[in-house]
């Protein structure tokens, strides 16, 4: 079946954000007289974000706050932000296909849409921010019920485990991305619809 809709994760799928995202970690470890080594940071990396709130004893209330600060600190290095190669013309070429592309994230909005002007990127037809880390099937149903998606020919593009879970949930097409935060070897003990390594892979499932 044609698929009509794709929706992009942004961190680690769309955009090369780890090593600002492990500057930020550090920031805000600090701002909480907290220190951690690049070395366990690269070990939480390939953890889920319910493991590493574990791991780091980090209370469920906390997490609203982080991830406003996290998204303040982000915006100052905006500019250092770079795309994947070859991503935008993967996205160029969809577009030109007639298919509908969105971006869920956990970023902030604004943030990612500065990302897109930089690249003179228009082919998204939305950008959805959610604040919680934990719902992102929640926040995939949301976005199919506003923009009245089918489903059945709806893919969700990420690279974490919590991408795969949430379109099961919803029974909708994963592609999973081995070039992000997640190694290939997890994303393929959890089962996705594709897992791909390069992104003009999504060409040809899509």
């Amino acid at each position: 079946m044609k698929k009509q809709t794709v929706i992009f994760d942004f961190d680690g799928t769309l955009a090369d954000t780890w090593p600002i995202i492990k500057g930020i970690i550090k920031e805000l470890a600090a701002s909480y007289h907290f220190t951690i080594s690049d070395t366990r940071i690269e070990q939480l990396r390939h953890r889920d974000y319910a493991e590493i709130r574990e791991i780091l004893h980090l209370p469920l209330w906390r997490i609203p706050g982080l991830l406003i600060k996290g998204r303040a600190l982000f915006a100052q290095h905006i500019t250092q932000v770079k795309l994947f190669p070859s991503l935008v013309t993967v996205l160029q070429e969809l577009k030109k296909r007639g298919v509908k592309l969105g971006i869920l994230t956990s970023n902030g909005a604004d943030n990612v849409r500065g990302v897109l002007a930089r690249y003179d990127l228009t082919a998204f037809d939305f950008v959805w921010s959610a604040n919680n880390l934990f719902g992102k099937d929640r926040a995939l149903k949301k976005i199919i019920s506003q923009y009245r998606l089918d489903p059945k020919t709806t893919v969700y593009v990420g690279d974490e485990v919590r991408d795969i879970e949430a379109c099961q949930r919803l029974k909708i097409e994963a592609a999973a991305v081995s070039w992000g935060l997640h190694p290939r070897h997890r994303l393929m003990l959890h089962h996705p619809t594709w897992l791909i390594d390069r992104p003009d892979a999504l060409l040809q499932i899509i």
